[in-house]
């Protein structure tokens, strides 16, 4: 018992003598908001300057392709996923193979849901059954429901 004692006496003497130490800083509800800094990768509440447009080139050349991931899979497991979130066909778009060839889509699906009003709109590639997710939204109203057309439109005439 007497070794186990010297034992114990001696695992707590390693022990106070580690070195030990603790920073502190005051937290506050503006400092829980700041980003950490990753190296490598882009802080993403940093907002990358925009581009404008030189007024002297003509409207038809400043448009600006945009790389962008989209979420694709067969058109049958799209329209089965959002019909179980309660949304249906809407409307349907097609555009012939010499409208904008460079465009792989040959048309798209809307779908909203007539209860919630969100929407969903799909590319589709016809001939190979596929569907890609563009964009959607938690809300869809017609022009005619609103009266006019969005202020963000900038216009308020409708055709």
């Amino acid at each position: 018992m007497n070794n186990l004692t010297k034992i114990i006496v001696a695992f707590l003497f390693t022990l106070q003598m580690l070195p030990a130490s603790a920073q502190s800083q005051a937290m506050t509800p503006e400092s829980m908001l700041e980003t950490i800094e990753i190296p490598g990768i882009q802080n993403p509440e940093v907002i990358p300057e925009t581009v404008i447009p030189k007024a002297d080139v003509p409207l038809d050349r400043q448009w600006r392709p945009v790389n962008r991931t989209l979420a694709c899979h067969s058109l049958n497991y799209i329209k089965a996923t959002l019909e179980s979130r309660g949304q249906y066909i809407w409307g349907i778009g097609e555009k012939l193979p010499e409208y904008i060839p460079q465009d792989p889509f040959d048309g798209i699906i809307f779908f909203r849901s007539p209860t919630t009003n969100e929407w969903t709109i799909v590319a589709v590639k016809k001939d190979i059954l596929v569907g890609c997710i563009i964009i959607a939204g938690t809300k869809f109203t017609t022009v005619n429901e609103l009266g006019v057309a969005p202020a963000w439109l900038e216009e308020n005439e409708t055709e």
